[in-house]
Formats: structure tokens, C-alpha cells, sequence
């Protein structure tokens, strides 16, 4: 009996109490049990590495098309102020008289617009040139008027520049406007495309520019 007592003894001494931990050196260590909340994020802590690729699988395809979108856009406003600054210097020429007598108006305006334009598709151009000019009626009173002309790439010969040349010289037209519109396709750049299954998701749209000058 006094062995078994001594053994229990023994067995109750070597017993780590409840909410303790022996240390190397055999000394019990207190350890705090831990919260519901810390047990959630040493939980979520040990997936965290794996929720990132989650997060960069989902966040990767919207970077993409923002990047691609700011990219697109950036392009076509500046290929905007170009086609804008080529049609405002063509029809400034044109209604100056400075180029009046090289022929055609509208071979004019096509070939300084193409001019200006270098590396880009001329034959994708489209032109719409108005000149405005006045009437004189029966009765002495005055209305003005327009000839307009409506033609796309190097189609200048379907155009009646003789029309328009004789309004842009003669005194009706004098101080009255010429307004020339000028239209370029747009392609923005592909954002997702899928060449195996012959689906592209390449959105396109027209840049357009409108220029007036007053004839001289």
C-alpha cells in the first residue's frame, strides 16, 4: 500500500496542471487558452497564402483591361489631335486662297490632310467639305446658301471641285464659312483575345474632327 501511494504520488507530481505546458528544463509554463477571435485568424493566417492567388486570379483580368483601356484611350486622343490639327491646316489653306489655285478643292484638302498624316491609312479617310456662299434674289435680297461635297480616300474625282472652286474665288463666298469634317476607323487595342477559337474582343469606333475657316 505505501508503494502504491508513493507511486500515485509520484504520477501526480510528474502531471502537467490543466492550462500548462512543461518546459525543456522541466519547469510548468502557464499558456493563456487562446480567444475565438485568434483562433479564426491563426485559422485564416495558415490559407493566406493561397487566398492571394485567389486574389490575383480575380484582380489580374480587370488590371488587364483597365491597363489596356488607358492605353487605348491615351492613343486615340492623340491620334484625335493630329487628324484635328491636319484637317484645321488644310481648310485654313483652302479658305485662305493659298492653295485655291492647285486644282481640285477637294484633291487639296486630300492631299494636305495625307500629308500631315504620314503612316496612316489614307484610303481609311473620310472627307466632307462644305463651302458656304450668298445669293443675290430678284428683289435685291441676299440668301446664303451651301455646296457641300462628300468623299472618302483618294476618291477626290467623285467630288465636283469645280463647284467648289468657283465658289471658294468668286465674291458670294467672301467672309462665309468653309467647314471641312474629316473621319478616321479606330481600332482600340485587343484586350482579351482567344486566336483558337477565333474570338477577339477588339472594340472600334471612328475619330472624327470638324474645322472652319472664314474665306477670304
Amino acid at each position: 500500500m505505501i508503494s502504491k501511494a508513493s507511486n500515485w504520488g509520484k504520477d501526480k507530481m510528474n502531471e502537467s496542471p490543466r492550462g500548462a505546458q512543461r518546459t525543456s528544463a522541466g519547469e510548468f509554463v502557464w499558456v493563456r487558452p487562446l480567444t475565438l477571435r485568434q483562433q479564426l485568424y491563426a485559422f485564416f493566417a495558415a490559407r493566406e497564402e493561397g487566398s492571394q492567388l485567389v486574389e490575383m486570379a480575380l484582380m489580374f483580368p480587370l488590371m488587364l483591361v483597365l491597363l489596356t483601356g488607358m492605353a487605348s484611350f491615351g492613343m486615340a486622343l492623340y491620334s484625335q489631335q493630329q487628324l484635328g490639327l491636319a484637317a484645321a491646316n488644310a481648310v485654313q489653306g483652302l479658305a485662305t486662297g493659298a492653295t485655291l489655285n492647285s486644282g481640285n478643292p477637294c484633291q487639296t484638302v486630300e492631299t494636305s490632310v495625307a500629308n500631315a498624316l504620314t503612316g496612316w491609312s489614307t484610303s481609311s479617310l473620310g472627307y466632307t467639305l462644305t463651302v458656304y456662299y450668298t445669293v443675290t434674289n430678284t428683289n435685291g435680297s441676299t440668301t446664303t446658301t451651301s455646296t457641300s461635297e462628300t468623299w472618302s480616300g483618294t476618291g477626290y474625282s467623285s467630288c465636283s471641285g469645280s463647284t467648289l472652286a468657283t465658289e471658294l474665288g468668286s465674291t458670294e463666298s467672301q467672309f462665309q464659312p468653309a467647314i471641312l469634317t474629316v473621319t478616321y476607323p479606330y481600332t482600340w487595342f485587343p484586350i482579351m483575345g482567344w486566336a483558337n477559337w477565333g474570338s477577339t474582343f477588339k472594340p472600334s469606333g471612328t475619330l472624327q474632327t470638324t474645322q472652319t475657316a472664314m474665306i477670304q
